[in-house]
């Protein structure tokens, strides 16, 4: 019902992306994707971008070939590590073979475009223990590597058995000079592509994009809409949503810290009122420019760079 009320509210403008994400989508089965596929194929772009999440162990040739055939064109699987104590300290359900044989089965079928989840800075990784883990996934050749560094939110499993990270500093840098190093693009803080992910760009470029599910947010330029969280709420009334409309500071706010974070970068104008600190910046080679935007040059300081321009 939401994904038609969505699409209705398009009035024929194309999608040129689709992300499966967030819980665990390949979860689903074939005929369940099947359906979401012939409602959403009339309403995207010949050339869209189609992106499926997948854990390894809900994954499968079968559901790969079934999916690239129905238009599915980038997979991102959720691979995390390839040591089988790192996974299991990460409550990972999948072990490193499984993981190998996802990916094996993800080429198999057709996949020419595929990202794998690499997390680090858990307690395992020392410097020597970092370096060999990215030459494992680096051995894997894929096209697209998400990097993200373990954070303990409060609440969470991790938090309750009082997990650490190590907080190396130096951690981020090792993993971006060993990606970029091998052919990767580190085109935002976290991702690194031989080739980017159109989706994800989108978000850092600020435009709109549809929310489908529960906990799926959804933007339009101006206001964000949120459904229910919870699936027996979402189910109950999925077309319930909170509004947040964002007032032209937020919004100028948050165009400084997605822009500094990838290489979308900042646009000049909206910087006006920060002339002194932006010369300051750029003075320190923390700043980059050309005629209309400004760049971060370290893509790890973006949020220090963010406070000091908003």
């Amino acid at each position: 019902m939401q994904l038609e009320h969505e699409l209705q509210k398009q009035n024929g403008k194309k999608l040129t992306s689709v992300y499966f994400g967030g819980g665990t989508p390949s979860l689903l089965d074939i005929a369940d994707f099947e359906k979401i596929f012939n409602k959403i194929i009339p309403h995207i772009n010949p050339d869209a971008e189609i992106t499926v999440e997948a854990n390894p162990s809900s994954w499968s040739l079968e559901k790969a070939t079934a999916l690239l055939d129905m238009g599915a064109n980038r997979l991102s699987l959720g691979v995390q590590s390839l040591n089988d104590e790192k996974l299991n300290f990460l409550s990972r359900v999948h072990d490193t073979k499984s993981a190998m044989s996802a990916y094996d089965e993800s080429k198999k079928a057709g996949f020419s475009n595929i990202s794998v989840d690499f997390m680090y800075d858990t307690p395992f990784d020392d410097e020597k223990f970092l370096e060999r883990e990215i030459a494992d996934f680096l051995a894997l050749d894929a096209t697209h590597i998400s990097a993200y560094s373990l954070t303990i939110e409060e609440g969470t499993p991790f938090e309750k058995r009082g997990v650490q990270t190590r907080y190396d500093a130096d951690a981020a840098a090792i993993v971006a000079k060993n990606l970029t190093a091998a052919g990767y693009e580190h085109y935002e803080v976290a991702s690194f592509g031989r080739i980017r992910s159109r989706h994800n760009f989108g978000y850092w470029e600020y435009k709109p994009y549809l929310g489908v599910g529960a906990g799926a947010v959804g933007f339009d330029g101006n206001r964000r809409e949120y459904p229910s969280k919870t699936i027996e709420e979402y189910i109950k009334n999925p077309l319930f949503t909170d509004t947040e409309e964002l007032s032209a500071d937020n919004i100028t706010v948050e165009k400084i810290l997605l822009g500094l974070r990838s290489k979308v970068g900042v646009e000049l104008s909206i910087l006006n009122n920060k002339q002194n600190e932006l010369e300051t910046l750029l003075q320190n080679n923390l700043l980059r420019s050309d005629s209309k935007r400004v760049y971060a040059t370290d893509f790890f300081l973006a949020d220090e760079l963010a406070l000091r321009l908003s």
